[in-house]
């Protein structure tokens, strides 16, 4: 996650110059109406530029504003990561998860209430995957809705059970991150048994995919015929190094 991104920014901001001086260039030449369509040029340039620096801008705010200390004292009592990282790496994971929590709406259901430890976990949770990756960033995926329980994966997404087996978590279809509330808890119970439901939700976003479930969303990855030897069995998922380059997700979601 980029917060403001100065190389980025004037990378971008000597693109747009570029790119509106040469579509200046058959105008000076002309000599017609050049005031006029430079105008025009620059003058979307420049918006273009303004709508491209909107998000870091805000971001830059909610650095500077800090973290909440309700959601500060719950990750020193909760996430034994944050606990490990040296003061300025804590620093940078606080204004990440400040922005995250900024970026993205958390919604409890069924009577869930939304309190200073679930955002924290949640956030702690989806940042961690992204922290020191600053080229991986969570697109709009949706809201990130909190069930009192587990809940059944046909479709139903009852808490009372159904047909389906029941889910800890799942990324939905159509969009949205789906989270048990006594199974989030239980990821920060123990930290190192190897179970964090957010870190295997949050993948499968990152990977940007919306299995509704975690085999079709692997398998999704992959093109049509790779996929069909899979199931079968004479193709193996991943390579010799023991998963797939160059997508963010990597092996994260196949974390229990």
């Amino acid at each position: 996650m980029e917060v403001f991104p100065k190389k980025k920014i004037i990378s971008r901001a000597l693109l747009i110059a570029a790119s509106c001086s040469a579509m200046s260039i058959p105008f000076l030449i002309r000599g017609k109406a050049v005031f006029l369509f430079m105008a025009v040029i620059w003058g979307c340039g420049l918006l273009f530029f303004a709508y491209f620096m909107r998000r870091y801008l805000k971001r830059e705010k909610i650095s500077q504003a800090g973290l909440a200390s309700g959601i500060r004292n719950v990750l020193k009592e909760k996430v034994s990561f944050y606990n490990s990282l040296s003061r300025q790496d804590r620093e940078s994971y606080e204004n990440s998860i400040a922005i995250f929590l900024a970026e993205h709406t958390v919604t409890g259901v069924s009577g869930v209430q939304i309190t200073d430890e679930v955002l924290a976990l949640v956030a702690a949770t989806a940042v961690r995957l992204t922290f020191r990756r600053p080229g991986w960033e969570y697109h709009n995926f949706g809201e990130i809705l909190i069930y009192p329980s587990g809940f059944a994966a046909d479709g139903s997404y009852s808490t009372k059970g159904g047909e389906g087996f029941t889910a800890a978590g799942l990324v939905h279809s159509q969009g949205g991150v789906i989270l048990s509330l006594p199974h989030l808890l239980r990821s920060f119970e123990h930290a190192n048994d190897g179970f964090n439901v957010g870190y295997h939700e949050f993948a499968h976003v990152l990977d940007g995919r919306s299995p509704d479930g975690v085999v079709a969303g692997f398998l999704q990855t992959m093109g049509r015929d790779n996929a069909g030897r899979v199931r079968k069995g004479s193709q193996p998922p991943f390579n010799s190094q023991g998963l797939r380059r160059n997508q963010p997700g990597g092996i994260f979601r196949l974390c229990r």
